[in-house]
């Protein structure tokens, strides 16, 4: 390690080793030195000064050569952070005051806080520590290793990192180049059917693509998954899951900071329990595009979950159920869902979008339809049922039954339902079960509305503004 960190530390270009604490340390040196040879009078004090000499010299150089890599965030001295804070603190003020003498106050007040830490406390402090800078380097070597010397390693590994272009033809050519890649890696399926079951699954930034949806068959006997910071994309595939498959997702968005993006495929998956794509990241994008979900058999299940703060968007899809959790986003225009579910403060937005099964939201989620057409089919459940406060909005849409039945929907506790539509075609009233239709349905065009105590003669009608 010791030897890992010399190397490093002699790494630099010379005129980096210059800095403004190593300058004035350097001056007060000498002019300590030489006031040393002011006082030397017989050779014991020669002699002692030559041993200072070495001491001080060894402490000056190591210090020198490590003092670029350690107390950089004491020499950064930003001035716009400095200057953006002061103005926010001020726009602060003036909100809460209402008062531009109150707000130039708070400006100033901060301005005067961050120019001090940022012009004289910091670069103070850095001066004063530059005699430990050897210290601190070995006590930190995991952390304090300097970017432009990280540069110079990824130069070198540029050889090992360049990207690498692979062209399979079966499932062993797939298996081992994708054991091969590297960061911007593309591999292209030709026409075929392959079988993919390595336990090596989270891939890095790269490409799958296939020759053809319709002739390109990728069976998947583990998943394929993002790392950190990492960017999958998967193109022109028909894909599947292997028969022995666990009960898992067959693609998942899983490391933090990554995104995935899914064009021109379609998915098959027999598993009823696990979604086939998953997004279980913080800070992550996944990207679907003209993609058909099938589940076999045929039974209602989720084929696009995302959690935590995932961002979604979906366009010219068909997807047979969509969950969001924990404040992800789902976009989707142009596409088909047989059900939509989401919970726990997230949002749902479908635009020009067609929805066959209905709605499931909770846990002060949001589900916005726009311009879509919620093409219901009775199935004995409700069509629209929400609960723990959650919000549906159907503005500009149609709600049509497709098989003639009468639809339901149920407000629990807070829930509220907002009806903004171009057309209701259903003959029959919508059911609506709440526990305060006045608060909890907004009905500007008069939506036929039957109540639990409505009788099958007796049809009420909201209008909330």
């Amino acid at each position: 390690m010791l030897k890992k960190v010399w190397e490093v530390s002699g790494s630099l270009k010379r005129i980096k080793y210059i800095t403004v604490s190593s300058v004035i340390w350097t001056i007060l040196l000498v002019l300590f030195l030489f006031d040393l040879v002011q006082d030397i009078r017989t050779f014991s004090d020669v002699f002692q000064f030559i041993i200072m000499l070495i001491i001080l010299g060894a402490i000056w150089y190591l210090d020198v050569r490590f003092n670029p890599f350690v107390f950089q965030n004491l020499r950064k001295v930003n001035v716009k952070e400095s200057v953006n804070s002061s103005i926010n603190y001020a726009k602060q003020g003036y909100r809460q005051e209402n008062t531009l003498e109150e707000g130039i106050e708070h400006g100033a007040i901060n301005g005067l806080e961050k120019g001090t830490k940022s012009f004289i406390l910091k670069p103070v402090l850095s001066w004063i520590l530059w005699p430990f800078s050897v210290i601190v380097a070995l006590c930190t070597t995991n952390k304090w290793i300097d970017i432009d010397y990280q540069e110079n390693e990824n130069k070198k590994n540029n050889t090992a990192d360049t990207a690498k272009n692979f062209v399979v033809n079966n499932s062993q050519e797939l298996t081992d180049a994708i054991s091969k890649i590297t960061p911007n890696s593309v591999i292209t399926l030709k026409a075929g059917h392959y079988v993919f079951t390595s336990k090596y699954s989270a891939v890095k930034t790269v490409k799958i693509i296939g020759e053809s949806r319709d002739n390109t068959f990728l069976q998947l006997g583990t998943a394929l998954q993002t790392q950190i910071n990492s960017v999958l994309t998967i193109e022109n595939l028909s894909i599947s899951r292997e028969e022995d498959y666990g009960d898992h997702p067959i693609i998942g968005l899983v490391g933090n900071n990554s995104k995935l993006i899914i064009n021109n495929c379609k998915i098959e998956n027999s598993n009823n329990e696990e979604p086939m794509v998953i997004g279980q990241s913080k800070n992550s994008y996944l990207e679907v595009n003209n993609v058909t979900t099938t589940r076999l058999p045929k039974k209602t299940a989720y084929d696009i979950a995302v959690i935590y703060d995932t961002v979604v968007k979906i366009e010219n899809s068909s997807i047979q159920c969509v969950e969001a959790l924990d404040k992800a986003r789902l976009n989707a225009d142009n596409s088909q869902f047989t059900m939509v579910v989401t919970q726990n403060k997230s949002m749902i937005t479908l635009t020009n979008c067609t929805i066959i099964n209905g709605f499931l939201g909770g846990n002060d989620s949001t589900i916005n339809i726009n311009n879509s057409v919620c093409d219901f089919v009775y199935t004995g459940n409700y069509s629209m049922e929400l609960f723990d406060n959650a919000k549906l909005n159907i503005s500009s849409s149609i709600i049509n039954s497709k098989n003639g039945e009468q639809l339901r929907c149920q407000l629990n506790d807070q829930s509220k339902l907002e009806l903004s539509l171009i057309n209701y075609t259903v003959k029959k009233p919508l059911f609506v079960e709440c526990n305060d239709l006045k608060t909890q349905l907004i009905n500007p065009q008069n939506v036929p509305i039957q109540t639990k105590a409505s009788t099958s003669s007796s049809v009420a009608s909201s209008q909330n503004n």
